[in-house]
């Protein structure tokens, strides 16, 4: 999550109502971190106050191998509906798609420490 700072999530928080794509992969982000409660998801002025400095230190602190990380990957995979990268790039912004990418990636590595 390097390449994502402060700025980059303030256009996400701008919106008053995002595009659905974009508050797919929040609403995702927040649960794989827990910092959303699964009834503030469908509230965006509850999520939006988490789109700060605070986030980027869990997306870049989270160890998804971690013994005490608890993410139901099923329910992510729910949420995300089979929407692609491709759609995420257009229907989204930058910093959708690198959040995007991030949940993909977790849910991979999960997947992978499942399997051993």
């Amino acid at each position: 999550m390097g390449n994502m700072d402060v700025s980059a999530l303030s256009e996400i928080k701008s919106y008053n109502e995002p595009p659905a794509i974009i508050a797919t992969v929040i609403q995702v982000v927040m649960l794989m971190l827990n910092i959303c409660q699964e009834e503030d998801l469908q509230e965006w002025s509850k999520i939006k106050t988490h789109l700060n400095s605070e986030l980027l230190k869990k997306l870049s602190a989270f160890d998804p191998l971690a013994k005490d990380i608890k993410v139901d990957i099923h329910k992510a995979n729910d949420r995300l509906k089979g929407l692609t990268a491709t759609e995420v790039r257009k229907g989204g912004s930058l910093p959708t798609y690198l959040l995007y990418q991030w949940v993909i990636d977790v849910i991979s590595i999960l997947r992978v420490g499942d399997a051993r």
